[in-house]
């Protein structure tokens, strides 16, 4: 949440000066960072950037 307000459920509204892609770039990079932090054992991290 501290990347995308709601998330998994981030509305498709655009916020001031993002477009789409910024959007979908800034989710991917949120989904990729956790899977690492999941990975190298840094559970806690990973759910507290989450919400």
């Amino acid at each position: 949440r501290l990347l995308s307000p709601g998330y998994p459920e981030y509305s498709e509204e655009k916020e001031d000066g993002e477009d789409e892609c910024q959007i979908i770039v800034r989710e991917g990079l949120l989904k990729v960072t956790l899977q690492v932090l999941r990975k190298i054992n840094q559970t806690d991290l990973a759910t507290t950037l989450q919400n």
